[in-house]
Parts: structure tokens; sequence; C-alpha cells
């Protein structure tokens, strides 16, 4: 959402409270529901820097907020990002063309489910972070609070370095 528009509903919100309630003089929490719903917007610019979006506006960065989606990505460069935000998501790279031989990639899963699709050529390096949630590697490690990596040396051309992020959610990535 863009920030003038937010603002403008809010001032005008607040102009027509005090318009109706100078004439009706009806009780209704205004104020605080407000300024949760300005939390909560702060929260989501200042976590992943849109809201509401299912986009591919930025080069490389793949969103899928309050949705599922399924992203069958034909290539990758060497950074992508991916971010799942109450929803479930399959991310399959598994018949995707890389760009790079060596790419980084971004999962983040907040309160949804991810499953990450790799194809079995390429070499991957895997970090994963579980707050509240659950990651998994792709030989079944698993973490549900804290770090856990995973490490795949096939002395391939093409190397994948894979930050994954759960928080409250899961992230499974399969090879």
């Amino acid at each position: 959402m863009n920030p003038k528009v937010f603002w403008g509903v809010i001032i005008v919100f607040i102009g027509l409270y005090m318009i109706f309630n100078g004439l009706f003089k009806f009780n209704f929490p205004v104020f605080k529901i407000i300024l949760s719903i300005v939390i909560i917007y702060f929260g989501f610019k200042l976590l992943f820097g849109s809201f509401g979006k299912t986009n591919f506006d930025k080069p490389g960065e793949y969103n899928a907020v309050f949705s599922s989606r399924n992203f069958n990505i034909p290539n990758i460069g060497e950074d992508s990002e991916f971010n799942v935000v109450f929803g479930n998501s399959t991310i399959d790279l598994r018949n995707a063309g890389f760009n790079a031989p060596n790419i980084d990639l971004e999962v983040n899963s907040v309160f949804g489910n991810t499953t990450l699709l790799l194809p079995k050529n390429v070499d991957c390096k895997i970090k994963e972070s579980a707050v509240f949630g659950t990651a998994i590697t792709p030989d079944g490690s698993m973490a549900s609070f804290g770090d856990t990596k995973y490490n795949s040396d096939n002395n391939q051309s093409t190397k994948l370095n894979i930050e994954a992020n759960a928080v409250f959610g899961r992230v499974e990535v399969i090879q």
C-alpha cells in the first residue's frame, strides 16, 4: 500500500470521526483502532518492505502475502528472495536455469508453509533458522528453535547458498 494513500485514509477517517462525534455524541474507540492499524502497518513495512503485495516489481524478489502461490521460476540470477507471509507456497527450481555459478537465495516464511524444491545437479549450502517454527533440510535435519546447516558437495558447477528462515511457520528444502 502506498504510504500517501495509507496516511490519507487515516486522516480522512479521523476527520469523519470528529464530525460524527460532534454531531451525534457517540462513543467509539476510534483512536485505539487507528493506533493498532498504524502499528500493524509499520510492523509489516519493517519486516517486508511491502504490504499486501504479490508481485515481481523488483528483479529477483518474489512475494506471496496473505495468499498461496506456486513459484515455477525459469531463470534464477545471482541474488533472489522469496517471502511467504500468512500463506502456503512451493518454490520449484528443479527445471530452472541458473545464470551464475554462485547463487544466493533467501527464503522467508512467516506464519506460512514453504517448500523449496531443488535440482539434484547443483551443490548447495543451506543455513536454516527457525523461531517458533520448523526448518527441515534435505537430509531430514530439523530445527524448531535455532539453526541447522546442510552441505551437499557433488562437484557441480552451480553452487546455491540458501538462507531459509521460518518464523511461526515452516520451511522445507527438498533436493
